[in-house]
């Protein structure tokens, strides 16, 4: 990561200290994101370091306090899980009470920057021992493997700085190599190492540091560590790279812990290497802990996958059993009906039957009534209840044979406000939408259009659409059957009679599309009717959750009892607690994966539904993370609806709880969190092997890749392809030119031409300024083609003598895999690089000579 100290800190602070001196010192913060100086006491705060990806961000310190710039920080930054508790972490009171008893503290948090969140670390220091002056530095832990600044090499009291002392204190050990005596000179060592030195003897020369630090290498580690640790490996990596990190286990406890040692190669003396051991135990061992729990979150996933599969299909069937079942019964209280009345129970399998055909005409033909698929199967079901309240109308007059008088047809109107009462105490299994319907029905399917019906004289379109259609089916079964009081009338003589009006009147939307369904309403009244018999949509569409194990946190005793019973009833197992407090307490300390999701109210004493889940979805743990939290509330305010959303709640569902809209959301919540982390791991995967300064691929991508062509050649595949080699020259003396924002430009420039040469093949960044292509398919067909266009950009800029926008001088190297002489990719790529360090030494000739 690229780094640059403000320019008022280098004369302040470093004045003294050379240029070439100030760029080692700035590739040993090349760790860090940024490192701010605060003075608490008059709330300021100074920019004394930044990477160039935050400069923009960072600039808004020229005009805030402290204060104001910590709460534009949270509000932007921070990830809404940690805001409460970094809020108060990053208070003046807080720091200055933590460094009134420690030199420095830090912590770790999650920021969101660029819509992506990371894992970030922040560490507060005291400045000359002063607590009202505070040094914070921070850096990104998903980003790299990168970690906090250096220590950098004092050479006289002069150049000793408070920022850099405070910081170096993270390093155990730091010594100087004067490469050519093989000299070792000291320059920080903690307790800790001072008493394993003063064990060990002098360490005045490399061979004795070696010795050292083999001591207490983990036998284990030892072959690794000298492979990536000896003289002439690291000076190769060291002239490419300004740093070379090598990781290895020390035998200090009984837990190995974890050490990382950088070389820096010292540009204020060419024979020079300043190296640093430090404590990385923690940051190894996390990115362990990662790596396990994203294989853990991949095998939940398709775990998951499996699991909602497997209960969507048992819903599905134990749903269809359970409409029949409700249908069947339905089906029985309208024959109980129908048989009081001397009439034939067909009766309301035909009135299904016109209803489902009329029905679904009007939602083709009447967009506007907002009919569905689903509501003309809740229509076609609740018309069986549609005469239910005549079970309470007295015999007398129910099975009277002749006309009735006034007042027995009076009696005779209750039975659609009668049959409303009786539906009241349906089942509660029923859906609020088909409970609705079939009030709707029950009560309204004598109004009419002109307002001449009963019971409430509704008129026009105050009649509900499903009241309507039954009304048009049940009048048309009417008079196609026969009655005690009349014989049946023929279908075609009885349509017309209702499109004359002669039965009442009805809209003459209904009324077009009625007579679109004269030949189907035929046909059902010429067959047995049973076509319609089958279940239609009672039910709730998922009813049943056997299995699940939900915490249902309610503060209300009673809504508590309420919706266990009603959880219970779908074969649920209830753990309940009285408010959020308790519910994060149990989540906690209870194992993970222990419940499959928390049905949470909103308003309750101690701690809310939106600060509990805060405070759950805040717990280390991915299954504090995943667990779907789904709001249950009787509050229709957006403030309240949106602080759920806010807090990590997925979804909310208003009381009473309808088992139909939980089992939908719950499954939406755990197929739409999968999807997410789905999502994120494919992200981190992706972002892992993209290099962060060109977009291209990096070094580990370009890994996998030549082992996947290396499978191919050991099988026996034939494949075709060509290796090119490209190197950016003289990239020290761009920088010494122009600075790293220079030579940063050179290698992206270097890099875009390559590329859109190439534009069919992949790239890769291997080194500082190295880059491999691997060249396949449409571009391997044109390959010598190509490597001339790249031959004349690379021309364009070989002579160029002084930093220009926009222009590179780099050398290039291409060879193309032939199966007879090449045993091995490794072959290829050795040929490419000769040819481009030959093609080097040309242009480097050509220059000195015209020189």
């Amino acid at each position: 990561m690229a780094v640059k100290f403000d320019e008022k800190i280098k004369k302040n602070y470093l004045s003294s200290w050379g240029d070439e001196y100030v760029s080692t010192l700035e590739n040993f913060f090349g760790d860090f994101s940024n490192i701010l100086f605060v003075n608490l006491k008059k709330d300021q705060i100074k920019l004394v370091l930044s990477s160039e990806d935050y400069l923009p961000e960072l600039s808004l310190l020229s005009s805030k306090n402290y204060s104001e710039y910590r709460d534009f920080f949270i509000k932007n930054f921070v990830l809404d899980t940690d805001r409460e508790w970094f809020s108060e972490i990053t208070s003046p009171e807080y720091i200055k009470e933590r460094l009134s008893k420690e030199p420095y503290f830090s912590f770790i948090f999650s920021q969101v920057y660029k819509g992506v969140a990371y894992r970030e670390q922040l560490k507060f220091s005291k400045f000359d021992d002063d607590i009202n002056r505070v040094i914070i530095s921070g850096h990104s832990l998903n980003r790299s493997v990168n970690y906090e600044a250096d220590y950098a090499r004092n050479s006289g009291e002069n150049k000793k700085d408070a920022i850099i002392a405070t910081l170096g204190k993270d390093y155990d050990l730091v010594f100087y190599i004067d490469e050519t005596e093989q000299k070792i000179t000291l320059l920080h060592v903690s307790e800790q190492f001072e008493k394993l030195i003063s064990n060990y003897g002098q360490l005045d020369y490399c061979a004795h540091m070696i010795e050292f630090i083999d001591s207490l290498v983990l036998p284990d580690d030892l072959t690794k560590f000298h492979s990536n640790s000896n003289r002439k490996f690291v000076q190769d990596r060291l002239k490419h790279s300004e740093t070379h990190d090598v990781y290895v286990r020390l035998n200090l406890s009984e837990e190995s812990p974890y050490y990382m040692m950088r070389f820096v190669k010292d540009y204020y003396n060419a024979d020079g290497t300043i190296v640093g051991l430090r404590p990385f135990d923690d940051e190894i061992r996390n990115q362990i802990r990662r790596d396990e729990l994203e294989q853990t979150i991949r095998m939940m996933e398709r775990q998951l996958e499996i699991t909602i599969n497997e209960r969507t299909n048992e819903i599905a069937e134990r749903t269809k059993t359970l409409n029949r079942v409700n249908e069947d019964i339905i089906e029985l209280l309208g024959d109980i009906t129908e048989a009081r009345d001397v009439e034939s129970g067909e009766h309301i399998r035909r009135v299904k039957g016109f209803t489902h055909i009329l029905a679904q005409q009007i939602m083709l033909d009447w967009p506007e009534y907002g009919l569905t698929g689903e509501t003309v199967e809740l229509m076609t079901s609740a018309s069986a209840l549609h005469d239910i309240g005549k079970i309470m109308i007295p015999d007398a007059i129910l099975l009277k044979p002749g006309r009735l008088t006034k007042e027995e047809f009076e009696i005779m109107k209750t039975h659609s406000v009668n049959g409303c009462e009786i539906l009241r105490k349906a089942p509660r299994d029923w859906s609020e939408e088909y409970l609705k319907i079939s009030m709707e029905i029950c009560r309204h399917h004598h109004e009419k259009w002109d307002g001449n019906g009963y019971p409430d004289g509704l008129k026009g379109d105050q009649i509900p659409i499903s009241a309507q259609i039954v009304s048009v089916a049940d009048c048309f079964d009417a008079l196609t059957t026969k009655r005690v009081y009349k014989d049946a009338f023929d279908p075609e003589f009885a349509f017309e009679m209702i499109l004359n009006g002669e039965c009442g009147k009805f809209s003459d939307k209904l009324m077009s599309s009625f007579k679109s369904c004269k030949a189907e309403f035929i046909r059902h009244v010429n067959s047995s009717g049973t076509e319609f018999g089958q279940s239609l949509g009672c039910r709730t569409t998922a009813s049943c959750m056997p299995g699940l194990r939900i915490l249902f946190v309610e503060d209300d005793e009673i809504s508590r009892e309420i919706g266990r019973n009603i959880l219970e009833g779908e074969g649920v197992s209830v753990t309940e607690v009285m408010d959020g407090s308790m519910a994060y307490e149990m989540i906690k300390s209870m194992p993970p994966e222990s419940f499959d999701a928390i049905l949470m109210d909103v308003l309750m004493p101690n701690m809310s539904g939106p600060e509990a889940t805060r405070a759950i979805r805040a717990l280390d743990r991915y299954d504090a993370k995943t667990i779907p939290i789904i709001a249950i509330t009787s509050s229709t305010a957006e403030s309240d609806l949106q602080d759920c959303l806010d807090s990590g709640m997925d979804a909310f569902l208003n009381k009473p709880i309808s088992i139909k809209l939980l089992t939908r959301t719950l499954l939406d919540c755990l197929k739409d969190r999968s999807e997410k982390y789905r999502v994120k791991l494919a992200e981190a995967e992706k972002y892992m092997e993209i290099d962060k300064l060109t977009g291209v691929k990096n070094i580990t991508s370009y890994t996998t890749t030549v082992e996947e062509l290396s499978n191919k050649m050991s099988s026996g595949q034939e494949i075709e392809f060509a290796i090119l080699k490209c190197d950016v020259n003289d990239l020290a003396r761009v920088n010494d030119e122009g600075g790293y924002n220079a030579g940063n430009s050179s290698i992206r420039n270097c890099c875009n031409i390559i590329v859109d040469i190439f534009e069919h093949s992949d790239v890769y960044r291997i080194g500082s300024d190295e880059f491999l292509t691997v060249i396949m398919g449409k571009d391997y067909e044109k390959r010598d083609e190509l490597f001339l266009k790249l031959r004349s950009k690379e021309a364009e800029a070989a002579n160029l003598k002084s930093v220009e926008d926009g222009k590179t001088s780099f050398a290039s190297g291409m060879v193309t895999f032939d199966p007879t002489i090449d045993h091995s990719v490794g072959d290829v790529i050795k040929k490419a690089t000769l040819e481009m360090q030959e093609n080097k030494k040309r242009m480097k000739f050509k220059r000195e000579s015209i020189d």
